[in-house]
């Protein structure tokens, strides 16, 4: 499988989401200040591991390392004198204090930007959804056993926890968004 490279990924993350918008959610969650692992350092290296296929902590540290980010990462003492660490301790504890609201403000903002984008050749399609729902079994824990229904089926009651989803994709771009 051919994967973008990550400068060419980086171009279309930044013209998606322009960096007042990290500011801004930055102000809004009142979130602290917390060094190399900034609120868009941290997005940007969890959707780059993600589209890469190969990414690793490591290799996404390796990125911040290396310079690759640019700008994005702010201009700490450790980046300015180019002392970053390779250890991924500080990132993997960066992406445990990152708050769902700011996951979620994220993705919003990426769907919309890309939904402006396909809606821009209008049309009688560019409005038009097809609509998907599926099932997922979740690890069976009481937290999940208590948000979500086990599943049965004609035996009776199953041990795992069932949450229930539907996806809307959207007919002329493939961009598809989730409901729980």
């Amino acid at each position: 499988m051919n994967t973008p490279k990550a400068s060419i990924l980086f171009e279309l993350f930044d013209r998606a989401i322009p960096r007042s918008f990290f500011d801004q959610l930055h102000e809004r969650l009142e979130m602290p200040a917390r060094g190399i692992y900034s609120l868009a350092v941290v997005v940007w290296l969890m959707m780059w591991q993600r589209l890469d296929g190969r990414g690793s902590l490591a290799a996404a540290v390796q990125q911040v390392v290396q310079g690759a980010l640019g700008d994005l990462v702010p201009p700490e003492k450790r980046v300015l004198e180019q002392r970053v660490s390779s250890n991924t301790g500080a990132l993997s504890r960066a992406r445990k204090r990152l708050p769902l609201k700011a996951v979620e403000a994220v993705c919003d903002e990426v769907f919309t930007k890309l939904m402006e984008s396909a809606e821009d050749g209008g049309g009688p399609r560019s409005r038009l959804f097809l609509v998907d729902g599926s099932t997922m079994r979740l690890a069976h824990t009481p937290a999940l056993k208590k948000a979500y229904p086990l599943g049965s089926n004609q035996h009776g009651e199953a041990h795992w926890p069932v949450i229930r989803v539907l996806v809307a994709h959207h007919l002329s771009s493939g961009l598809a968004v989730s409901f729980r």
